[in-house]
């Protein structure tokens, strides 16, 4: 079953999980060409990778970079490249025709109008910028996944957040949609995600775009709910977090490579925004990685995520 299928399905559906991983790829790494009939999402959290896909007569090559996603079809053939070391979170899940289950797919798919849009038009792949805070919520889909217990308010709990995914991938889609003030977000969020040491201020903005602050301001904080200076210090201490658990570089190396002006500015934002220092958050957090597949010949043991 396609994204296309689902809107138009006789049948009411619903969800299984059947992988997830939250995994740093090394530069140079390359996957195996492969397809499955599951749904997939790869978000970069940190780095660059290239999601390759087999057509046809050729094949199709797309970058993803850091604050972006790729949604996947089921039975593309398709791999991944790393030129660039990249932090990866993952999420597949399966439709199954339901049996019992309390909330109807399909019923809730179709009332969205960004859902159909998407689905109805949707060719193998897209990659979409994150302007609804998909990282938050795959990072609470692996929590809940890693934490879950065979009861119902756990059930629950998968239901909505994997409600809420769909949602905002569907809003992202819609933000991503070429009209002129999207175009704006659009490439600001490119600029922010190429070069985290460049001017990303407001008022470097406006002077490229030629509008005033104020109004790129209101236009970001529209499709992203939060403003341009909280979003590029978000990135920038993200990608320092990134570096403290993976490097032993000195705090002001990590601090200009990020994009601070300064080593005071650095541990300010740092503090303000993890509640810890710089210094501490190296000693409390290290690099954690989990790579959690289920044995695919399980997943019709697994138990079923009704929605």
């Amino acid at each position: 079953m396609n994204f296309c299928d689902l809107i138009s399905a006789g049948e009411d559906y619903e969800f299984t999980p059947v992988n997830f991983y939250h995994q740093t790829f090394e530069s140079d790494y390359k996957m195996e060409f492969h397809s499955h009939r599951y749904y997939e999402i790869m978000y970069a959290e940190q780095g660059k990778f290239v999601l390759n896909v087999k057509k046809p007569r050729k094949t199709e090559s797309v970058q993803v970079g850091s604050g972006q996603f790729v949604l996947l079809d089921s039975n593309v053939i398709h791999n991944i490249s790393v030129n660039e070391k990249c932090r990866i979170f993952n999420f597949e899940i399966l439709p199954r025709i339901q049996k019992n289950g309390d909330f109807s797919i399909k019923k809730f798919l179709l009332k969205l109008k960004s859902i159909v849009t998407m689905f109805s038009s949707f060719q193998d792949y897209i990659v979409l910028n994150d302007t609804r805070n998909i990282l938050s919520l795959l990072k609470n889909i692996h929590f809940s996944l890693n934490n879950t217990e065979n009861d119902r308010e756990s059930e629950y709990l998968h239901q909505l957040l994997t409600l809420s995914l769909f949602i905002s991938v569907g809003n992202c889609y819609m933000n991503n949609a070429t009209n002129t003030q999207s175009i704006y977000v659009t490439k600001m969020l490119k600029a922010i995600n190429d070069d985290l040491t460049a001017d990303l201020s407001p008022v470097s903005f406006s002077k490229t775009f030629g509008v005033s602050p104020s109004y790129l301001h209101r236009l970001f904080k529209q499709c992203t709910n939060t403003t341009i200076t909280k979003y590029v210090n978000g990135k920038r201490i993200e990608y320092a977090k990134s570096n403290l658990r993976n490097t032993n570089a000195p705090i002001m190396d990590i601090a200009v490579n990020s994009g601070f002006n300064s080593k005071q500015n650095f541990c300010s934002t740092f503090k303000k925004i993890t509640g810890i220092s710089p210094i501490a958050y190296r000693k409390k957090e290290r690099q954690k990685e989990y790579n959690v597949p289920v044995n695919k010949t399980e997943v019709s043991k697994q138990k079923t995520y009704s929605l």
